[in-house]
């Protein structure tokens, strides 16, 4: 699943040239990144702790205050996927482009790029695109972006979703008391070591 993500990454920055560095995030915890590891932690502390919650309480109000708050969650949106942008425009069929945070990026030195942020997420899963900050962003960009991540992104999340429940299954299988006989009681905790590990690495890529 790790190089499936990097090569959907690989993918998104060869069809758009003016994408010059991403990051990809599932459950709010780091999987990949193409920053210097000081820049990916402030990134990943202002996604964390500002625009992530930030958009889950406007997403809630949304919900409570909408008339069709009564969808259910398995109901696929009238796109075809359930790919949106977190920052850019809220609204593709609409003409403001919202709101998209500057970036400073080192790269060599004290030789910084600057870059609009723009992070899209579908259901579990997000990914930053950091577009060079001398291309001047429109609709017509961000439509395609989301032309081209929203149905694969949604895809691949659903895929992560599922493995992520099976592993945890077993761990939990795995991490229960087996009585084989009367005073006899013993616990198989080394997948679920193994597991945490993985994950750990993963968080901490």
């Amino acid at each position: 699943m790790y190089l499936r993500t990097q090569c959907f990454l690989n993918q998104t920055e060869a069809n758009f040239p003016q994408v010059k560095y991403t990051a990809f995030l599932y459950n709010d915890a780091l999987v990949w990144s193409g920053l210097e590891q000081d820049d990916i932690r402030i990134l990943f502390k202002y996604l964390t702790t500002s625009l992530f919650p930030s958009c889950l309480e406007s997403e809630m109000q949304a919900v409570q205050t909408s008339p069709y708050s009564t969808r259910t969650a398995t109901e696929r949106p009238s796109t075809g996927h359930y790919g949106k942008f977190i920052t850019g425009p809220p609204n593709l069929n609409d003409t403001s482009l919202g709101k998209i945070p500057r970036i400073f990026v080192n790269t060599q030195g004290t030789k910084t790029d600057e870059c609009n942020l723009l992070v899209y997420r579908a259901l579990s899963a997000s990914i930053c695109l950091m577009v060079e900050g001398s291309y001047q962003l429109n609709l017509d960009f961000c439509r395609a972006v989301d032309q081209f991540l929203g149905p694969q992104l949604t895809v691949l999340a659903s895929d992560m979703g599922e493995q992520y429940s099976k592993r945890l299954s077993k761990c939990q299988q795995k991490s229960s008391f087996n009585f084989d006989s009367p005073g006899n009681c013993q616990i198989d905790v080394g997948r679920a070591s193994r597991s945490h590990h993985v994950s750990e690495r993963c968080r901490h890529l």
